[in-house]
Protein backbone atom coordinates (compact mmCIF):
# COMPACT_ATOMS: atom_id res chain seq x y z
CA UNK A 1 0.00 0.00 0.00
CA UNK A 2 1.36 3.46 -0.71
CA UNK A 3 2.84 5.70 1.97
CA UNK A 4 1.18 9.28 1.90
CA UNK A 5 2.74 11.84 3.41
CA UNK A 6 2.83 15.72 3.91
CA UNK A 7 5.80 17.73 2.99
CA UNK A 8 7.53 21.28 2.77
CA UNK A 9 6.74 22.26 0.05
CA UNK A 10 9.30 25.03 -2.45
CA UNK A 11 6.90 27.33 -4.34
CA UNK A 12 8.55 30.42 -6.19
CA UNK A 13 7.81 33.41 -4.37
CA UNK A 14 5.86 36.22 -6.54
CA UNK A 15 7.75 39.05 -5.35
CA UNK A 16 10.67 38.24 -6.56
CA UNK A 17 10.32 35.60 -9.44
CA UNK A 18 7.19 37.42 -10.72
CA UNK A 19 2.88 36.47 -11.49
CA UNK A 20 2.71 32.75 -10.80
CA UNK A 21 1.28 32.34 -14.25
CA UNK A 22 4.87 33.51 -15.87
CA UNK A 23 6.33 30.60 -13.82
CA UNK A 24 4.25 27.22 -14.94
CA UNK A 25 5.23 25.14 -17.60
CA UNK A 26 3.53 21.79 -19.29
CA UNK A 27 5.01 18.79 -17.99
CA UNK A 28 8.65 18.30 -19.78
CA UNK A 29 7.26 15.92 -22.72
CA UNK A 30 4.86 18.09 -23.49
CA UNK A 31 7.14 21.24 -23.98
CA UNK A 32 8.07 21.62 -28.03
CA UNK A 33 11.41 23.80 -28.66
CA UNK A 34 8.79 26.61 -29.71
CA UNK A 35 7.13 26.51 -26.38
CA UNK A 36 10.64 26.46 -24.01
CA UNK A 37 11.04 29.64 -26.05
CA UNK A 38 7.50 31.12 -25.43
CA UNK A 39 7.46 30.36 -21.60
CA UNK A 40 11.00 32.00 -21.38
CA UNK A 41 10.54 35.31 -23.45
CA UNK A 42 7.49 35.23 -20.61
CA UNK A 43 9.70 34.81 -17.53
CA UNK A 44 13.58 34.02 -17.40
CA UNK A 45 12.94 32.04 -14.26
CA UNK A 46 9.90 29.78 -15.70
CA UNK A 47 10.50 26.57 -14.33
CA UNK A 48 11.81 25.06 -18.18
CA UNK A 49 14.93 26.36 -17.11
CA UNK A 50 15.47 23.17 -14.47
CA UNK A 51 12.53 20.69 -16.08
CA UNK A 52 14.47 21.13 -19.47
CA UNK A 53 17.30 22.42 -19.32
CA UNK A 54 19.17 23.47 -22.11
CA UNK A 55 23.25 24.35 -22.47
CA UNK A 56 23.01 28.28 -22.58
CA UNK A 57 26.49 28.32 -22.96
CA UNK A 58 29.38 26.92 -24.94
CA UNK A 59 30.22 23.33 -23.52
CA UNK A 60 28.11 23.81 -20.43
CA UNK A 61 26.67 20.90 -19.37
CA UNK A 62 23.05 20.98 -19.46
CA UNK A 63 22.48 18.93 -16.30
CA UNK A 64 24.92 20.76 -14.04
CA UNK A 65 24.02 23.90 -14.75
CA UNK A 66 20.24 23.24 -14.06
CA UNK A 67 21.48 22.31 -10.67
CA UNK A 68 23.40 25.74 -10.10
CA UNK A 69 20.77 27.71 -10.97
CA UNK A 70 18.31 26.15 -9.00
CA UNK A 71 20.72 26.56 -5.54
CA UNK A 72 20.98 30.32 -6.75
CA UNK A 73 17.43 30.46 -6.68
CA UNK A 74 16.92 29.41 -3.50
CA UNK A 75 19.50 31.14 -2.08
CA UNK A 76 18.11 34.73 -3.96
CA UNK A 77 14.61 33.49 -2.99
CA UNK A 78 12.89 33.07 -5.91
CA UNK A 79 11.44 29.73 -4.46
CA UNK A 80 11.03 29.55 -1.10
CA UNK A 81 10.71 26.38 1.10
CA UNK A 82 7.11 26.31 3.36
CA UNK A 83 8.21 26.05 7.25
CA UNK A 84 5.76 23.75 8.04
CA UNK A 85 4.43 20.53 6.53
CA UNK A 86 1.55 20.34 4.29
CA UNK A 87 -0.67 18.42 1.94
CA UNK A 88 -2.10 20.37 -0.83
CA UNK A 89 -5.47 20.65 -2.03
CA UNK A 90 -5.56 21.94 -5.62
CA UNK A 91 -8.56 22.90 -8.01
CA UNK A 92 -8.46 23.32 -11.69
CA UNK A 93 -11.56 25.05 -13.54
CA UNK A 94 -11.36 24.72 -17.40
CA UNK A 95 -13.76 24.41 -20.56
CA UNK A 96 -13.65 21.34 -23.29
CA UNK A 97 -15.85 20.99 -25.76
CA UNK A 98 -18.51 23.38 -24.56
CA UNK A 99 -18.69 22.09 -21.09
CA UNK A 100 -17.10 23.65 -17.68
CA UNK A 101 -14.89 21.01 -15.64
CA UNK A 102 -13.55 21.38 -12.22
CA UNK A 103 -11.14 18.83 -11.11
CA UNK A 104 -9.64 18.22 -7.68
CA UNK A 105 -6.61 16.75 -6.43
CA UNK A 106 -4.09 15.91 -3.49
CA UNK A 107 -0.24 17.41 -3.84
CA UNK A 108 1.80 14.74 -1.37
CA UNK A 109 5.07 12.46 -1.35
CA UNK A 110 4.24 9.19 -2.38
CA UNK A 111 6.73 6.56 -2.25
CA UNK A 112 8.37 5.10 -4.75
CA UNK A 113 8.71 1.53 -4.79
CA UNK A 114 9.05 -1.08 -7.67
CA UNK A 115 5.42 -2.12 -9.40
CA UNK A 116 4.31 -4.83 -7.10
CA UNK A 117 6.15 -3.82 -3.78
CA UNK A 118 4.38 -0.71 -3.11
CA UNK A 119 1.04 0.64 -3.63
CA UNK A 120 1.18 2.26 -7.32
CA UNK A 121 1.03 0.45 -10.68
CA UNK A 122 1.52 1.29 -14.27
CA UNK A 123 -0.89 1.40 -16.97
CA UNK A 124 1.49 1.89 -19.72
CA UNK A 125 4.64 0.80 -21.51
CA UNK A 126 7.63 2.77 -20.57
CA UNK A 127 10.84 3.60 -23.17
CA UNK A 128 14.38 3.35 -21.59
CA UNK A 129 15.92 6.25 -23.06
CA UNK A 130 13.58 8.82 -21.38
CA UNK A 131 13.70 7.61 -18.23
CA UNK A 132 17.84 7.46 -18.44
CA UNK A 133 17.75 11.77 -19.47
CA UNK A 134 15.34 11.96 -16.55
CA UNK A 135 17.72 9.68 -14.13
CA UNK A 136 20.36 12.31 -15.26
CA UNK A 137 18.62 15.59 -14.42
CA UNK A 138 17.55 14.22 -10.82
CA UNK A 139 20.91 13.21 -9.55
CA UNK A 140 21.72 16.40 -10.55
CA UNK A 141 19.56 18.69 -9.31
CA UNK A 142 17.91 16.52 -6.17
CA UNK A 143 14.81 17.75 -6.31
CA UNK A 144 11.06 17.08 -8.38
CA UNK A 145 9.97 20.54 -10.50
CA UNK A 146 6.57 18.34 -11.47
CA UNK A 147 4.55 15.49 -10.25
CA UNK A 148 3.42 12.16 -11.15
CA UNK A 149 -0.50 11.78 -11.74
CA UNK A 150 -1.87 9.45 -9.65
CA UNK A 151 -5.19 7.76 -9.63
CA UNK A 152 -7.16 6.18 -6.71
CA UNK A 153 -10.76 4.64 -5.89
CA UNK A 154 -12.92 6.23 -2.87
CA UNK A 155 -15.80 5.04 -3.31
CA UNK A 156 -17.26 7.09 -0.01
CA UNK A 157 -15.35 10.29 -1.33
CA UNK A 158 -13.33 10.43 2.54
CA UNK A 159 -10.43 12.11 1.37
CA UNK A 160 -11.81 14.40 -0.89
CA UNK A 161 -14.63 15.44 1.66
CA UNK A 162 -11.87 15.81 4.19
CA UNK A 163 -9.51 18.15 2.22
CA UNK A 164 -12.56 20.23 1.03
CA UNK A 165 -13.61 20.51 4.40
CA UNK A 166 -10.18 21.54 5.88
CA UNK A 167 -9.71 24.01 2.66
CA UNK A 168 -13.11 25.27 3.01
CA UNK A 169 -11.77 26.67 6.62
CA UNK A 170 -8.72 28.49 4.97
CA UNK A 171 -7.85 31.25 2.06
CA UNK A 172 -6.51 29.53 -0.87
CA UNK A 173 -2.45 30.23 -0.81
CA UNK A 174 -3.08 30.69 -4.71
CA UNK A 175 -5.47 31.89 -7.00
CA UNK A 176 -4.71 32.90 -10.35
CA UNK A 177 -5.71 31.70 -13.97
CA UNK A 178 -3.03 30.69 -16.68
CA UNK A 179 -2.66 32.23 -20.48
CA UNK A 180 -4.67 28.82 -21.16
CA UNK A 181 -7.55 30.38 -19.26
CA UNK A 182 -7.13 27.58 -16.88
CA UNK A 183 -8.50 28.86 -13.57
CA UNK A 184 -5.96 27.68 -10.51
CA UNK A 185 -6.47 27.70 -6.40
CA UNK A 186 -4.00 25.86 -4.50
CA UNK A 187 -4.81 25.46 -0.77
CA UNK A 188 -2.14 24.59 2.00
CA UNK A 189 -3.39 21.66 4.57
CA UNK A 190 -1.35 21.66 7.74
CA UNK A 191 -4.36 20.68 10.12
CA UNK A 192 -2.96 17.42 12.28
CA UNK A 193 -6.11 15.88 11.82
CA UNK A 194 -7.10 16.47 8.47
CA UNK A 195 -3.34 14.88 7.72
CA UNK A 196 -3.55 11.81 9.82
CA UNK A 197 -6.60 10.84 8.41
CA UNK A 198 -5.87 10.92 4.85
CA UNK A 199 -2.83 9.20 4.90
CA UNK A 200 -4.36 6.56 7.16
CA UNK A 201 -7.02 6.34 4.43
CA UNK A 202 -4.49 6.90 1.63
CA UNK A 203 -2.55 3.81 3.09
CA UNK A 204 -5.37 1.38 2.24
CA UNK A 205 -5.89 2.48 -1.27
CA UNK A 206 -3.98 1.32 -4.42
CA UNK A 207 -2.95 3.97 -6.65
CA UNK A 208 -1.94 3.68 -10.73
CA UNK A 209 0.10 6.02 -12.83
CA UNK A 210 -2.62 8.05 -14.81
CA UNK A 211 0.32 10.29 -16.48
CA UNK A 212 4.11 10.43 -15.45
CA UNK A 213 5.48 6.36 -15.92
CA UNK A 214 8.80 7.67 -16.76
CA UNK A 215 9.14 10.33 -13.75
CA UNK A 216 7.93 7.49 -11.37
CA UNK A 217 10.17 4.98 -12.68
CA UNK A 218 13.21 7.53 -12.85
CA UNK A 219 12.24 7.94 -8.65
CA UNK A 220 12.34 4.38 -8.35
CA UNK A 221 15.57 4.04 -10.39
CA UNK A 222 17.12 6.88 -8.36
CA UNK A 223 16.25 5.11 -4.61
CA UNK A 224 17.23 2.03 -5.34
CA UNK A 225 20.65 3.56 -6.98
CA UNK A 226 21.43 5.77 -3.95
CA UNK A 227 20.25 2.82 -1.20
CA UNK A 228 23.03 0.76 -3.02
CA UNK A 229 25.54 3.06 -2.46
CA UNK A 230 24.77 3.44 1.31
CA UNK A 231 23.75 7.45 0.19
CA UNK A 232 20.49 7.27 0.71
CA UNK A 233 18.51 9.70 2.55
CA UNK A 234 14.82 9.50 3.99
CA UNK A 235 13.39 11.80 1.24
CA UNK A 236 15.23 10.02 -1.65
CA UNK A 237 11.94 7.36 -0.86
CA UNK A 238 9.56 9.55 -2.00
CA UNK A 239 7.83 11.43 -5.36
CA UNK A 240 6.25 14.50 -5.43
CA UNK A 241 2.77 13.16 -6.57
CA UNK A 242 -0.82 14.31 -7.82
CA UNK A 243 -3.97 12.25 -6.36
CA UNK A 244 -7.31 12.36 -8.43
CA UNK A 245 -10.21 9.99 -6.92
CA UNK A 246 -11.18 8.42 -9.84
CA UNK A 247 -14.75 9.23 -9.55
CA UNK A 248 -13.78 13.09 -9.59
CA UNK A 249 -16.01 15.25 -11.79
CA UNK A 250 -13.75 17.53 -13.42
CA UNK A 251 -11.71 14.33 -14.48
CA UNK A 252 -11.52 14.45 -18.46
CA UNK A 253 -9.89 12.25 -20.64
CA UNK A 254 -9.27 12.99 -24.65
CA UNK A 255 -9.06 10.43 -27.19
CA UNK A 256 -5.52 9.75 -28.96
CA UNK A 257 -6.27 9.23 -32.54
CA UNK A 258 -3.39 7.06 -34.57
CA UNK A 259 -2.01 8.26 -38.05
CA UNK A 260 -0.40 6.00 -39.80
CA UNK A 261 2.16 6.16 -41.95
CA UNK A 262 2.85 3.69 -45.43
CA UNK A 263 -0.77 2.07 -44.87
CA UNK A 264 -3.32 3.00 -46.89
CA UNK A 265 -7.20 3.35 -46.33
CA UNK A 266 -8.00 0.27 -48.29
CA UNK A 267 -5.65 -1.83 -46.82
CA UNK A 268 -6.84 -1.21 -43.52
CA UNK A 269 -10.44 -1.76 -43.73
CA UNK A 270 -9.28 -4.74 -45.35
CA UNK A 271 -7.54 -5.89 -42.74
CA UNK A 272 -10.52 -4.92 -40.94
CA UNK A 273 -13.79 -6.49 -43.04
CA UNK A 274 -13.82 -10.19 -41.54
CA UNK A 275 -14.39 -8.53 -38.04
CA UNK A 276 -15.79 -5.41 -38.64
CA UNK A 277 -18.69 -3.47 -40.77
CA UNK A 278 -18.02 -0.11 -42.21
CA UNK A 279 -20.01 2.54 -44.83
CA UNK A 280 -18.63 5.46 -46.23
CA UNK A 281 -19.86 8.30 -43.86
CA UNK A 282 -18.03 11.47 -46.00
CA UNK A 283 -16.18 12.61 -49.23
CA UNK A 284 -13.89 15.46 -48.62
CA UNK A 285 -14.61 15.38 -44.69
CA UNK A 286 -14.00 18.01 -42.88
CA UNK A 287 -12.72 17.82 -38.85
CA UNK A 288 -16.25 18.96 -37.68
CA UNK A 289 -17.88 16.75 -39.07
CA UNK A 290 -15.56 13.61 -38.22
CA UNK A 291 -15.85 14.86 -34.35
CA UNK A 292 -19.71 14.47 -34.69
CA UNK A 293 -19.37 11.00 -36.23
CA UNK A 294 -17.17 9.86 -33.87
CA UNK A 295 -19.34 11.63 -30.60
CA UNK A 296 -22.37 9.75 -32.54
CA UNK A 297 -20.13 6.28 -31.52
CA UNK A 298 -20.33 7.39 -27.80
CA UNK A 299 -22.90 5.54 -26.78
CA UNK A 300 -21.71 2.52 -28.96
CA UNK A 301 -20.52 -1.20 -27.75
CA UNK A 302 -17.01 -1.62 -28.10
CA UNK A 303 -14.85 -1.30 -30.99
CA UNK A 304 -15.79 1.44 -33.00
CA UNK A 305 -13.52 3.87 -35.17
CA UNK A 306 -13.60 6.64 -38.02
CA UNK A 307 -11.13 6.11 -40.50
CA UNK A 308 -9.83 8.68 -43.15
CA UNK A 309 -7.09 8.90 -45.40
CA UNK A 310 -8.59 13.19 -46.37
CA UNK A 311 -10.14 11.95 -49.30
CA UNK A 312 -13.28 9.70 -47.84
CA UNK A 313 -14.55 8.55 -44.10
CA UNK A 314 -15.67 5.73 -42.98
CA UNK A 315 -17.24 4.48 -40.06
CA UNK A 316 -15.85 1.08 -38.91
CA UNK A 317 -18.16 -0.77 -35.70
CA UNK A 318 -17.44 -4.16 -34.69
CA UNK A 319 -19.89 -7.07 -35.65
CA UNK A 320 -22.34 -8.18 -32.57
CA UNK A 321 -21.70 -11.52 -33.14
CA UNK A 322 -17.70 -11.28 -32.79
CA UNK A 323 -17.05 -12.83 -29.37
CA UNK A 324 -13.84 -11.04 -27.57
CA UNK A 325 -13.29 -12.93 -24.95
CA UNK A 326 -12.68 -15.58 -28.04
CA UNK A 327 -10.60 -13.44 -30.30
CA UNK A 328 -8.79 -11.73 -27.87
CA UNK A 329 -8.46 -14.35 -25.38
CA UNK A 330 -4.93 -14.42 -24.69
CA UNK A 331 -5.20 -10.65 -23.07
CA UNK A 332 -6.36 -9.94 -19.63
CA UNK A 333 -9.86 -9.39 -19.12
CA UNK A 334 -10.09 -5.61 -18.54
CA UNK A 335 -8.41 -5.16 -21.73
CA UNK A 336 -10.52 -6.89 -24.47
CA UNK A 337 -12.87 -4.32 -24.58
CA UNK A 338 -10.89 -1.12 -24.97
CA UNK A 339 -10.86 0.34 -28.60
CA UNK A 340 -7.72 0.37 -28.61
CA UNK A 341 -6.47 -2.62 -27.54
CA UNK A 342 -9.42 -3.79 -30.31
CA UNK A 343 -7.56 -1.80 -32.83
CA UNK A 344 -3.69 -3.37 -32.06
CA UNK A 345 -5.14 -6.30 -31.52
CA UNK A 346 -7.40 -6.97 -34.54
CA UNK A 347 -5.77 -4.66 -36.94
CA UNK A 348 -2.00 -2.99 -36.69
CA UNK A 349 -0.06 -5.95 -34.88
CA UNK A 350 -1.68 -8.55 -38.09
CA UNK A 351 -0.40 -5.34 -40.54
CA UNK A 352 3.22 -5.65 -39.05
CA UNK A 353 3.14 -9.41 -39.09
CA UNK A 354 2.04 -9.40 -42.99
CA UNK A 355 4.71 -6.85 -43.35
CA UNK A 356 7.44 -9.03 -41.82
CA UNK A 357 5.86 -12.11 -43.99
CA UNK A 358 6.42 -10.34 -47.01
CA UNK A 359 10.12 -10.33 -46.30
CA UNK A 360 9.77 -6.26 -44.84
CA UNK A 361 12.76 -5.71 -41.86
CA UNK A 362 11.72 -4.40 -39.01
CA UNK A 363 12.04 -0.47 -39.12
CA UNK A 364 10.07 -0.96 -42.35
CA UNK A 365 7.49 -3.20 -40.90
CA UNK A 366 7.20 -0.68 -37.75
CA UNK A 367 4.35 1.00 -37.69
CA UNK A 368 5.06 4.31 -36.11
CA UNK A 369 1.92 6.47 -35.40
CA UNK A 370 1.79 10.48 -35.14
CA UNK A 371 -0.39 10.84 -32.04
CA UNK A 372 -3.40 13.31 -32.12
CA UNK A 373 -5.86 14.93 -30.06
CA UNK A 374 -8.00 16.25 -32.64
CA UNK A 375 -9.56 15.06 -35.87
CA UNK A 376 -7.88 18.70 -37.53
CA UNK A 377 -4.36 17.87 -36.04
CA UNK A 378 -4.91 14.15 -37.51
CA UNK A 379 -6.33 15.74 -40.81
CA UNK A 380 -3.48 18.06 -41.05
CA UNK A 381 -0.68 15.85 -40.66
CA UNK A 382 -2.02 13.11 -43.51
CA UNK A 383 0.73 13.33 -46.67
CA UNK A 384 2.30 11.03 -48.97
CA UNK A 385 4.01 8.77 -46.10
CA UNK A 386 1.15 9.18 -43.26
CA UNK A 387 -1.81 8.36 -45.30
CA UNK A 388 -4.31 6.97 -42.73
CA UNK A 389 -6.07 8.53 -39.61
CA UNK A 390 -8.25 6.27 -37.17
CA UNK A 391 -10.16 8.40 -34.92
CA UNK A 392 -10.87 6.77 -31.23
CA UNK A 393 -12.69 7.48 -28.50
CA UNK A 394 -11.38 8.54 -25.41
CA UNK A 395 -10.61 5.34 -22.87
CA UNK A 396 -12.60 5.90 -19.95
CA UNK A 397 -10.88 6.54 -16.61
CA UNK A 398 -12.23 3.08 -14.87
CA UNK A 399 -10.69 1.01 -17.16
CA UNK A 400 -7.11 2.26 -16.63
CA UNK A 401 -7.27 1.05 -12.62
CA UNK A 402 -9.33 -2.28 -13.61
CA UNK A 403 -6.38 -2.47 -16.04
CA UNK A 404 -3.81 -1.67 -13.82
CA UNK A 405 -5.22 -4.08 -11.14
CA UNK A 406 -5.24 -7.04 -13.54
CA UNK A 407 -1.30 -6.86 -13.97
CA UNK A 408 -1.86 -5.72 -17.70
CA UNK A 409 -0.93 -2.45 -19.34
CA UNK A 410 -2.51 -0.69 -22.02
CA UNK A 411 -0.49 0.50 -25.71
CA UNK A 412 1.59 3.47 -26.14
CA UNK A 413 -0.37 6.60 -26.02
CA UNK A 414 -4.21 5.11 -24.67
CA UNK A 415 -4.61 7.71 -22.46
CA UNK A 416 -4.42 11.23 -22.44
CA UNK A 417 -5.87 13.09 -19.37
CA UNK A 418 -6.31 16.82 -19.45
CA UNK A 419 -5.39 18.96 -18.78
CA UNK A 420 -1.73 18.39 -17.09
CA UNK A 421 -1.03 19.63 -14.02
CA UNK A 422 1.40 22.05 -14.48
CA UNK A 423 5.04 21.91 -13.41
CA UNK A 424 6.69 24.45 -11.03
CA UNK A 425 3.38 24.73 -9.14
CA UNK A 426 4.67 22.79 -6.04
CA UNK A 427 8.19 21.62 -6.05
CA UNK A 428 10.53 19.39 -3.51
CA UNK A 429 13.90 18.93 -2.45
CA UNK A 430 14.61 14.93 -1.90
CA UNK A 431 17.62 15.99 0.27
CA UNK A 432 15.73 18.02 2.59
CA UNK A 433 15.06 16.00 6.06
CA UNK A 434 11.57 14.54 6.50
CA UNK A 435 9.35 15.74 9.01
CA UNK A 436 8.01 13.54 11.80
CA UNK A 437 3.99 12.65 10.67
CA UNK A 438 1.37 14.34 12.85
Amino acid sequence: MPQVRPFRAILYDPAHAGPIEELLAEPYDKVSPAMRRAYLERNPHNVVRLSLPEPEAPGEDAYAAAAARWRAWLRQGLVRREERPALWWYEQRFAHGGREYCRHGLFALVEAAPYGEGGVLPHERTYGVYKEERLRLLRAVRAHFGVVFLLYEDAQRLVPQVLERAAAATAPRMEFRTPDGIAHRLWAIDDAEAIRTVCAHMAARTCVIADGHHRYETAVAFRQQQEQRGEAQPGHRYRLCALVEVHDPGLLVLATHRVLPEVTLDELLAMLDPLFTEDTVLHQPQAEALEAELQGLAEAGPGCYVLTDGRRAHRVVLRPEVDLDEVLAPLPAPLRRLDVTILHALALEPLLERRAAQGATAEEAALRPWYTRTAAEALARLDERYRVAVLLRPTPPRAVLQVARAGATMPQKSTDFYPKFPSGLLMNDVEAPLDALP
